[in-house]
């Protein structure tokens, strides 16, 4: 599965506990640290501050953009993960152009205010072909073969 301006919403839940979503090969590994199969993925992330972890969370929640659960560092460090915000952009490298992004904060920016925040993100670059679903309209002014560059990054709060 390809990944789409919907399943990316999910995707960024991944950093901030809500559903994991699914990356083109091309773009980022693939990890199965979690075999059973449970409704959970596992997905790499780094933290500045915290550095470079494994990640498992929740693959389904009732919302589009996934929930505000936290998310279960499983290597690389240990803890949890409590989201704050997360922000999602998509940057065609061929064009030079932000294709869009968006920001959304928990509670409208009220969340864990007085708790330590770290930055969170991941970064996955690949052909706009690779990064879109069939069917899905391509952004005004870019082409199919544009290399493009989505970041998933989030505000979380660290526990444990």
């Amino acid at each position: 599965m390809k990944l789409t301006a919907r399943s990316a919403l999910v995707v960024v839940g991944a950093l901030v506990a809500a559903a994991a979503g699914t990356v083109p090969a091309t773009a980022a590994p693939s990890y199965d640290l979690n075999p059973a199969g449970n409704g959970q993925s596992v997905q790499p992330f780094t933290c500045d501050g915290l550095g470079d972890l494994m990640i498992r969370t929740n693959n389904n929640h009732s919302s589009d953009s996934g929930g505000w659960s936290s998310a279960k560092i499983v290597s690389g460090g240990t803890g949890t993960l409590i989201p704050v915000s997360f922000t999602f952009s998509a940057y065609d490298v061929t064009k030079g152009a932000q294709l869009f992004s968006f920001t959304q904060p928990k509670g409208d920016g009220n969340a864990n205010h007085q708790q330590t925040t770290y930055h969170c993100y991941q970064t996955m670059t690949g052909t706009l072909a690779d990064l879109l679903e069939p069917g899905d309209e391509v952004p005004p002014g870019a082409d199919l073969s544009d290399t493009v560059t989505a970041t998933f990054s989030a505000e979380a709060v660290h526990v444990g």
